[in-house]
């Protein structure tokens, strides 16, 4: 089962603080014979090898190189480049479902990928909630609803090939402010692609010990 989803993960040496959580739980989640690919974007190799040790026996697992820059952009172009490798990897492949699942968001529900093929036929991109600040508190409430939406954040959602056969993740540079996942949703939109969030989807946006993310630290 799963055989034709392929779960993207990318991650950096700053999300070090959540390995054993999100990586305990995408192991015990009922995923079948999804294949899971983990692709570090840390500006050095050392964390590479640590997950390399721990997790090669799950997933295939890669660096990725991003030269060091602006540091205003640094962590919209590693996301960039860490989405570049794995639609590449997705599209080599025999894959229908190409599913991201960020290192710092955890499916409350460990049958969270039957949740999205139950609805797959709903809608093209198709989002998890998991961000409070921008999920509306409604949607967390009540029965289990598919709900159209104009940007399905990336941290935990399904991309129908179709979209990702026409459309690749990319940033402007301009505005590095404006990640991967809302340009996605720009241009399936403006496509005519179908974009909406599943309620039942529920997840965990994990923090560290002082209730940040990680990401001050990403240079």
């Amino acid at each position: 089962m799963f055989e034709n989803v392929f779960i993207a993960v990318y991650t950096h040496q700053c999300k070090s603080y959540c390995d054993k959580e999100f990586f305990g739980n995408l192991f015990a989640s009922d995923i079948g014979s999804a294949s899971v690919a983990i692709v570090d974007n840390s500006l050095d190799a050392d964390y590479f090898h640590t997950l390399y040790d721990r997790y090669n026996m799950h997933a295939y697992v890669d660096h990725i190189i991003v030269n060091r820059g602006d540091s205003k952009t640094q962590f919209v172009r590693n996301v960039e480049a860490s989405l570049y490798g794995l639609r590449r990897m997705f599209l080599g492949g025999d894959y229908e479902y190409f599913i991201i699942l960020e290192s710092d968001v955890k499916p409350k529900d460990k049958m969270w990928l039957h949740y999205f093929i139950e609805v797959v036929d709903q809608a093209d991109i198709i989002g998890g909630l998991y961000y409070e600040g921008f999920h509306a508190p409604d949607m967390w409430q009540g029965p289990s609803r598919i709900i159209s939406t104009h940007h399905a954040l990336s941290g935990c959602t399904l991309y129908k090939r179709s979209v990702l056969e026409r459309f690749a993740f990319r940033s402007v540079a301009e505005n590095p402010g404006v990640f991967p996942d809302a340009l996605m949703c720009l241009d399936a939109r403006e496509a005519g692609f179908k974009i909406a969030n599943y309620t039942k989807i529920q997840c965990t946006h994990l923090v560290d010990n002082h209730g940040g993310r990680g990401i001050e630290n990403i240079n």
